[in-house]
């Protein structure tokens, strides 16, 4: 696929030197430098990270951008068809995505209230702003991101929230199973960390929705 260009915060990039962050509030994190992604052709910008809070600042980045829908995408679409296997939400997270403010509770499979025969939680969320619940870039066509990850024994002693290349895979999954044409890891967002459960290598596989 084409080259892609990316900003941080505002000042054009080409490559992005890896940098550790402060610990968030919640939990200690040991993450690459986040930043603003666009498209090779320009277009709509996100974080590739979303956040706990409306703040933009790496105290409170949440989880990696770890999938991209696109062609056809939009936030309604891109749910549905996993409607039947993530069929219950989560805590509500926000997204900066097109210069502005996008929020969203997700969708996971358990309503995390110590199910423990399920003590596996896969929760994934998607974000377009609001107003239109898509995106647009030139070579990609109308896109949205997501952040996954794995809520473990959720409520139950012993729970703990991370491993979102797991999570990230379950989803890509079930769209495979459905028919949907993917691409596995296939662009780097620059995000990857590597602390306990905090999971992620960096990049975002790819889902084609029609």
């Amino acid at each position: 696929m084409a080259h892609r260009i990316v900003t941080c915060l505002g000042m054009a990039v080409v490559l992005v030197t890896a940098g550790l962050l402060s610990a968030t509030p919640a939990q200690a994190r040991d993450v690459n430098l986040w930043f603003n992604h666009q498209f090779y052709g320009g277009g709509d910008a996100f974080d590739t990270y979303d956040y706990s809070q409306k703040t933009r600042s790496e105290d409170y980045v949440d989880w990696p951008v770890s999938l991209i829908f696109f062609n056809n995408a939009t936030v309604p679409k891109v749910k549905a068809p996993l409607s039947s296997v993530m069929p219950h939400t989560g805590s509500l997270k926000y997204a900066w995505v097109r210069g502005s403010w996008d929020q969203d509770r997700g969708i996971k499979q358990y309503p995390g209230q110590c199910e423990e025969w399920a003590p596996v939680n896969y929760h994934m969320r998607v974000y377009a702003p609001s107003n239109t619940d898509r995106m647009y870039n030139t070579y990609y066509g109308y896109f949205v991101v997501a952040t996954t990850h794995m809520d473990y024994r959720e409520g139950c002693s012993g729970q703990w929230f991370g491993e979102s290349e797991a999570a990230e895979d379950f989803v890509l999954r079930e769209f495979v199973n459905r028919g949907y044409h993917y691409w596995s890891d296939w662009t780097y967002l620059g995000n990857a960390e590597n602390n306990g459960h905090l999971q992620s290598n960096g990049r975002a596989s790819e889902v084609s929705i029609p």
